[in-house]
């Protein structure tokens, strides 16, 4: 599923570049209704690391109210 759900070009090799889903990864993925259009931001936790996922998830929550729009 290597670059499902993006690439940062048009010639970008999937598999090193991209962005795709992974059987061993959760994502957390929002879309913010924008000024100037959508604004998608995600992010991947690694669930084969044996660390609790939760503080990822708070910093991801915690991002989420930081941007300002002009």
């Amino acid at each position: 599923m290597d670059g499902s759900l993006g690439c940062p070009t048009t010639d970008s090799d999937p598999d090193k570049d991209c962005v795709g889903l992974q059987p061993d990864h959760e994502i957390r993925v929002v879309v913010i209704d924008a000024p100037n259009g959508p604004l998608v931001a995600w992010t991947s936790i690694d669930l084969t690391q044996a660390q609790d996922p939760e503080p990822a998830v708070t910093q991801f929550e915690g991002m989420l109210r930081t941007p300002r729009f002009r």
